[in-house]
């Protein structure tokens, strides 16, 4: 079953904190639409810091699916909440591991920067990420709307 974890990369800028999720297994989609029982949305908050100090800018929703080799994930809604959100070159990436290490260096090809206003949502298309045992949700800044 694939892992997902989510980190702010090296090239975060100054401005923003480095985020990483603890690892999670995304529920898979087996058929049926998004949202039903045999098709779960997987959520992830987009935030900063912790406990007192966090601040949560938004979340991805999102299905995902896999043919034991690729991981493929569609439905992928990101939902800015009171502050709005700007995440830069979100994506999502293959890791040999679930480690901070085995993630990428830099955003995949179709990463994407993404400004919404406060209480807005957008829907990505859907990404596919080869030899997908592990996966990392990525992006290189994330802070309030801009």
């Amino acid at each position: 079953m694939p892992r997902l974890l989510l980190l702010c990369l090296a090239a975060c800028a100054a401005s923003t904190q480095t985020a990483e999720s603890t690892d999670f297994r995304p529920q898979l989609c087996s058929g049926g639409s998004p949202g039903d029982p045999t098709c779960p949305m997987n959520q992830v908050e987009l935030s900063i810091g912790s406990g007192a100090d966090m601040t949560i800018f938004g979340e991805l929703a999102f299905t995902v699916a896999t043919d034991g080799h690729t991981l493929t994930t569609s439905t992928i809604d990101v939902r800015a909440f009171t502050h709005g959100l700007h995440v830069a070159q979100l994506g999502f990436a293959s890791a040999a591991t679930t480690t901070v290490v085995a993630c990428p260096a830099s955003p995949p090809a179709d990463a994407q920067t993404i400004d919404l206003q406060p209480n807005a949502t957008t829907t990505l298309p859907p990404q596919m990420v080869a030899d997908a045992r592990y996966a990392c949700v990525v992006y290189a800044a994330l802070g309030a709307y801009r």
